[in-house]
């Protein structure tokens, strides 16, 4: 099993002399170690999962959305989407409290890979809150 640093995983995706296959090894690595314990409350009995750490949690939060404003290429973009997805899923807005205020500051930025980033990652908000719509318009419908 597993315990390498989330700090291994994320430094080398905006490192210049890094290979392409590199960087999109550590970003699966990321993806995958985010989706399976990442979710706290999905782990009550799992003792094979180690969780993420908490300063491990805050250095991806820190790090996940400028390292998508510079991916290189799109499918280092879709896997660090999916991170943003499984983050804001599991703390938005109540541990990530700055979150929308960096979005609107992307989209109001000039730069084309920020804007970017940022309709992505207002995207995946907007997923999150969709989901809980429907739950409440299904139990409102009971």
């Amino acid at each position: 099993m597993c315990q390498c640093s989330i700090y291994s995983a994320i430094w080398p995706l905006n490192a210049d002399p890094v290979l392409r296959s590199t960087r999109q090894a550590c970003v699966v690595w990321l993806k995958n170690r985010v989706a399976r314990a990442y979710k706290l409350d999905e782990l009550i009995g799992d003792t094979k999962t180690v969780p993420i750490p908490p300063v491990d949690r805050q250095a991806i939060k820190q790090h996940i959305i400028p390292l998508l404003v510079t991916a290189s290429s799109r499918p280092i973009r879709v896997q660090l989407t999916s991170c943003v997805k499984t983050v804001i899923g599991s703390d938005f807005p109540d541990e990530w409290p700055g979150l929308v205020d960096q979005v609107v500051s992307m989209l109001q930025s000039e730069d084309l890979p920020t804007i970017y980033a940022g309709l992505l990652v207002n995207l995946e908000i907007l997923k999150s809150y969709k989901c809980v719509l429907r739950r409440i318009a299904l139990h409102d419908g009971d």
